[in-house]
């Protein structure tokens, strides 16, 4: 242009790059980029020059979108991004980005590369940079419309594993798939769980698992129990018979010994054909034989025995009919028999009377004679009964009185004395059961000890010697003092009658062994004697805690053989009564000895403490005598307590 601003032709222009290596420029004015950069291109002509700025930008060669494989749900929204990329790997920013869809039934992309679900499908989305194109393939996927988790309830113990499984389903019923799930406890303190639903358990409780994808949830109860460290089993008694049942009670225990409960429980029998068992653990008898139940959980097993007991079949009451005095307490025992005679043991006895104004029976079958007459005592077991008749009777015939103790006489007290008032009171004959003077039975301890008290009686008594009489050499004392009443000096052994009874009076400190002098006299004597009524009076008893002592046990047993009622002893300081029995201390009510110890005169008491077989009555609180009415075919007792003391025991009973 000339300096008016018009256009001058002809002249020829020079052209220059200020920066050659970014952009060249030839004689026609024609730009050649040559690397990304910025270049100032000069126009001369004569003396004047123009110039202007070229900007080289850097080729795309790599475009990029994220996220690759984008997925969306109808009717969501989701951004791409795009990165590019030159050759070098450098990053171009700043390019407009053409983004297109080629399915806008399936989604939809904004000039800003959101884009949008609108259908279930798959559709292709470009992004174009500076003529460099990508494409990503966009899912539209189905909504989960349900999510089943399983399984809905899960026990474990302590250190135990459990895969959950989630499974989502579409509104069809249809099973999706790839969708990622949320897994949760509610306490982690019970269980932790995995990313992919793996539970672990850790200590006993309850807790929640939830399962968590797109909005659903679904909810599982995870029980955490100690596991089963025992099983034991209660069978009561473990008898049944054919036809019954038998609740077990089973037991669970973990390994620390804690009680379990809830828990389930199999039950087994072995011998199916001779004892069933139900789901509950209720045992049912088919027939007669053993069984092993067995209560198994969690791998731990329990075993009861249960045996199928025979029924009763017959009832048998021994003895059989039985006369008893008024007033006498006699036992009667049941004996359980099978179909085939086998005796049966353990089964309940149910006792009656039929007439209980004339006898009544409690449940071990003891008999109380209470008003004459006749009545059957009936005993029945699973429905089986058995009968015996009792006849009471009253005798009609005038007693004879025997009355007395042992252990008597002291110059240190004043049981003696005590005791001796008693007997001023009550007529009939005095026995003496030994030691009556103490403390050696010296002719000075009767005389200055005894005979203030029980000497007053002397006349009326018939004595037997103690081991305190033998203090004093040959018992001279002893022998000195009663005379004739006391028997051969040698031997000290005797016997006599008083109304219907025999009474033999023995001497314990000779022995009664088998072969022994005094026992062939008792033997002797005995058979020269058969009475219906016989007792024997003597120091040491056969039976007592404090003695035990069997220098009397064959003569015992010869009195027993011979159907003697009553053996009386002292030497003991208290009185004590027993059942009877036989020499070897078996219960006999039909034909056994009844013992009493009398060692109650007015030395000493004291209680027996020692438990025995048969004996029914023991006490120690106080001195007192025994007085028996001695009938033709019957006796009574009764304990006479002296002034002050309450005690008292009474009953009778018939000869053999």
């Amino acid at each position: 242009m000339d300096a008016g601003g018009s256009a001058l032709a002809g002249l020829e222009i020079d052209w220059s790059s200020g920066d050659s290596g970014v952009a060249t420029v030839d004689g026609s004015g024609l730009v050649t980029g040559l690397m990304p950069g910025s270049a100032r291109i000069v126009a001369s002509a004569d003396t004047a020059s123009g110039e202007t700025g070229v900007t080289v930008l850097a080729q795309v060669t790599e475009l990029t979108i994220s996220p690759s494989s984008p997925s969306l749900l109808p009717g969501t929204t989701l951004q791409l991004i795009v990165s590019a990329e030159d050759a070098w790997g450098g990053p171009i920013d700043g390019r407009p980005v053409l983004w297109a869809t080629d399915d806008p039934s399936v989604a939809t992309v904004s000039a800003a590369g959101l884009v949008a679900g609108v259908h279930p499908g798959s559709a292709t989305v470009t992004a174009t940079v500076s003529k460099k194109t990508e494409e990503v393939s966009v899912l539209v996927v189905e909504p989960i419309s349900a999510l089943d988790l399983a399984p809905r309830t899960a026990i474990l113990h302590p250190r135990e594993e459990l895969q959950f499984t989630a499974t989502l389903r579409d509104a069809d019923g249809g099973i999706i798939e790839g969708r990622p799930i949320g897994w949760t406890v509610s306490d982690p303190g019970i269980a932790s769980i995995t990313e992919d639903g793996k539970v672990t358990a850790r200590r006993s409780g309850t807790a929640s698992i939830t399962a968590d994808a797109e909005g659903q949830q679904a909810v599982a109860r995870l029980i955490v129990q100690a596991a089963v460290g025992s099983v034991s089993l209660n069978a009561g008694g473990g008898k049944v018979r054919p036809g019954g049942t038998l609740q077990l009670e089973v037991t669970l225990k973990d390994e620390n010994g804690n009680l379990l409960d809830e828990r389930d429980v199999a039950w087994t029998s072995d011998q199916p054909n001779v004892a069933t068992v139900s789901r509950s653990g209720v045992v049912k008898g088919i027939r007669p034989g053993p069984a092993t139940v067995t209560a198994s959980s969690e791998g731990k097993e329990g075993r009861a025995a249960v045996t199928v007991e025979e029924p009763v079949a017959r009832v048998v009451v021994t003895p059989g009919t039985r006369r008893l005095v008024l007033g006498e307490v006699f036992g009667f025992r049941a004996s359980l028999r099978a179909a085939d005679g086998e005796v049966l043991t353990g089964r309940q006895v149910e006792w009656s009377s039929e007439r209980p104004g004339v006898a009544t029976v409690n449940k071990e079958g003891r008999v109380t004679a209470v008003g004459e007459g006749t009545t059957e005592i009936e005993a029945i077991s699973e429905g089986i009964e058995g009968v015996v008749t009792v006849v009471v009777w009253q005798p009609d015939d005038q007693p004879v009185v025997l009355v007395g103790a042992g252990d008597v006489a002291s110059c240190l007290g004043q049981g003696d004395e005590q005791t001796a008032r008693l007997l001023d009171q009550i007529p009939g004959v005095v026995f003496i059961a030994g030691d009556n003077a103490y403390p050696d039975g010296s002719e000075a301890d009767y005389a200055d000890c005894y005979e203030p008290t029980w000497g007053r009686h002397k006349s009326r008594t018939r004595p037997v010697p103690g081991n305190r009489e033998y203090l004093t050499p040959n018992a001279r004392g002893y022998f000195n003092y009663f005379g004739a009443a006391a028997g051969d000096p040698a031997t000290g052994y005797y016997s006599y009658e008083l109304g219907a009874w025999h009474i033999l009076a023995l001497n314990t400190q000779f022995t009664g062994r088998e072969g022994s002098p005094q026992a062939e006299w008792v033997k002797a004597d005995l058979a020269a004697h058969p009475k219906k009524c016989t007792l024997a009076i003597y120091h040491v008893p056969l039976f007592g805690p404090d003695s035990l002592s069997p220098r009397m046990e064959h003569v015992f047993d010869l009195l027993h053989k011979a159907g003697a009622e009553l053996v009386i002893n002292g030497h003991e300081h208290n009185y004590q009564r027993f059942a009877p029995q036989t020499a070897k201390g078996v219960y006999d009510p039909e034909r056994g000895v009844r013992e009493f110890i009398v060692g109650t005169g007015g030395k000493g008491v004291g209680v027996a403490d020692r438990t025995l077989p048969n004996r029914e009555v023991a006490y120690g609180g106080g001195f007192g005598v025994l007085k028996l009415k001695l009938y033709q075919e019957a006796y009574s007792w009764e304990f006479v307590s002296v002034a002050g003391k309450t005690f008292s025991d009474s009953g009778s009973a018939s000869c053999h």
